[in-house]
């Protein structure tokens, strides 16, 4: 195996470890949980191009719960009447 210059950090050549968080992924009835919408909702948008950007892993659908926060927080916020 051949290793690369500059691939380890100092807090590994130091004997540290560093934490790492990662969240899980969501599934679809996670994210329709989190948004107050049936999970069929959740399908469309993914059909039209328009909901949150998700994932296959597999054959599963999945989501970043930073992709969703992150849609959310583009939506307009413009009041409909």
């Amino acid at each position: 195996m051949t290793r690369r210059a500059g691939t380890q950090g100092a807090a590994s050549e130091a004997g540290t470890a560093r934490a790492v968080k990662v969240e899980a992924l969501w599934t679809v009835q996670d994210v329709s949980s989190y948004l107050g919408v049936p999970a069929c909702t959740v399908y469309a948008w993914r059909s039209a191009g328009t909901g949150p950007p998700g994932r296959l892993v597999g054959r599963r659908l999945r989501y970043r719960p930073e992709d969703v926060l992150e849609w959310v927080d583009q939506l307009p916020t413009a009041v409909v009447s």
